[in-house]
């Protein structure tokens, strides 16, 4: 009976530990590049289980955390950061718009008038293509 009653035991510890061990997913690491000239402040970025990690961006530079399982949603400022590699506005706390793209395990913070030159050039390059240079 207690032979029974140990292998009972350890027969109900592996396959607790095995189950934990299946649902359990590694940390994954996340960047935020913050090509801005702004403090962002906290950004939040959650999991596949809503359990959020932040992360501090005070200034220009790359900011790195580790996730734990995969990243499903981001928040920046109470703005949803959305990860279909689309560009999104953002409003700082001082007020200040940047701009914001996810894609992959990264965030790409710009600043909104830097985009907005590279997106004027473009369109000035485009007209000029038309135009005869005699």
């Amino acid at each position: 009976m207690k032979k029974t009653l140990k292998s009972a035991i350890a027969v109900t510890f592996f396959v607790f530990a095995l189950t934990v061990a299946i649902q359990a997913k590694p940390n994954v690491h996340f960047d935020i590049q913050n090509n801005s000239s702004f403090a962002v402040g906290p950004v939040t970025v959650y999991n596949s289980n809503g359990v959020p990690t932040t992360i501090n961006v005070p200034g220009p530079g790359t900011f790195s955390g580790n996730i734990p399982g995969n990243a499903v949603a981001a928040v920046i400022n109470g703005q949803s950061v959305p990860n279909t590699g689309e560009l999104t506005n953002i409003t700082l706390p001082s007020g200040i718009v940047v701009q914001a793209v996810w894609t992959g395990n990264i965030i790409v913070i710009t600043d909104q008038q830097q985009v907005n030159d590279l997106t004027n050039s473009s369109k000035h390059k485009d007209k000029d293509k038309g135009k005869d240079k005699n």
